[in-house]
């Protein structure tokens, strides 16, 4: 197993570096949000509507991003299913696996891209909301972010 994900990581590294780059920069963007949300409504009391602008102009770019990586993850991911089964299909037939078991395996490494294709997206998303969450308390409070950093240890 570790042999074919080297495999794919391989052959498909520059769409893969592309799709978990488009995820990074999406949650990236997503950590912006409230601190241009504090910013606009401090802008929008003094009446200044500049800051309401950039809030929007980070939406519109941010919701842009996350159609394109959600349109190329399903090219991307979709292409590397397709090359796996009918490689998968093609070594196990010439070994004489029977049609049923097949199929199984095939419906396996759609089972195995799902994996590379929604699990570790969200593991991405995860990491970055608990560091950013981290991040954005440690301007508020000190201690309390030594004592949320002191919880993960066990």
């Amino acid at each position: 197993m570790p042999i074919l994900i080297n495999y794919l990581f391989r052959k498909y590294q520059k769409s893969l570096f592309l799709t978990y780059g488009l995820t990074f920069l999406e949650n990236l963007f997503g950590l912006l949000y409230p601190i241009l949300i504090g910013n606009t409504i401090n802008g929008l009391l003094r009446k200044n509507y500049e800051s309401f602008m950039l809030l929007i102009s980070l939406w519109l770019v941010h919701t842009l991003i996350e159609v394109m990586r959600n349109i190329y993850d399903t090219h991307t991911f979709t292409q590397i299913h397709n090359h796996l089964a009918i490689k998968t299909i093609l070594e196990q037939s010439q070994k004489g696996i029977t049609t049923s078991q097949l199929a199984t395996r095939s419906a396996l490494s759609r089972d195995f891209i799902d994996f590379f294709e929604q699990d570790i997206p969200r593991v991405i998303t995860s990491v970055f909301g608990l560091i950013g969450s981290l991040v954005m308390l440690l301007f508020y409070d000190q201690q309390i972010t030594f004592y949320c950093l002191l919880i993960l240890l066990p």
